[in-house]
């Protein structure tokens, strides 16, 4: 969920709080996608006393979430790894942003996520009814989600690790991305169905 907030925000039992006068900070919530309960509430914070906002949000197929939205003056302040980004002219402008823990190929950003993942392989790509991987690690909480191309989930569920498959047989022909949820991680396998 996306929006802008001003003073005090109260959304599914979390609070964001801002100055008298601070105007609106674009900020976005997460949620649970099994029971909508809130997890955290993000502010991109802007300069005090200007309307920022985020209008648009999407996920691409790596679970990472792009934001868009207008800007008065300059957003990004309160990050310090994240550049500052400022109008360039007019009342306001438009702006973009990747929220990513993964590059466009799915490698995570930090050396200390591609250290610790599993390195998982498929059995066979590409692959017709069964999608099954060499080996999974001994874990109790395996899942995952298969992604088309455009970055919508068509498919998602645990992970047996006695019986690393996955029936794939419904999943029209084409290029799709699996990612698997360890404990801490996640990685992520580009796979075709034939």
């Amino acid at each position: 969920v996306a929006g802008a907030h001003s003073r005090n925000t109260v959304f599914s039992g979390l609070t964001y709080t801002t100055s008298f006068n601070a105007l609106s900070d674009p900020v976005h919530f997460t949620l649970d996608t099994a029971t909508g309960a809130g997890l955290s509430i993000n502010s991109i914070k802007g300069n005090f006393g200007f309307h920022d906002g985020t209008v648009a949000v999407a996920f691409d197929s790596h679970g990472n979430m792009v934001l868009g939205g207008f800007m008065r003056e300059s957003l990004f302040l309160n990050h310090p790894s994240v550049p500052i980004i400022s109008r360039t002219g007019g009342y306001t402008d438009l702006w973009i942003a990747k929220l990513a823990k993964t590059d466009c190929n799915g490698v995570p950003l930090s050396l200390d996520q591609q250290e610790s993942q599993t390195s998982l392989q498929l059995v066979q790509n590409p692959v017709k009814d069964l999608l099954s991987f060499k080996e999974l690690p001994h874990q109790n909480n395996l899942s995952f989600k298969i992604y088309s191309l455009a970055g919508r989930v068509v498919l998602e569920n645990t992970l047996n690790t006695n019986h690393p498959k996955i029936d794939v047989s419904q999943l029209n022909a084409g290029s799709y991305f699996i990612q698997v949820y360890m404990d801490n991680n996640h990685q992520t396998l580009k796979f075709v169905k034939e």
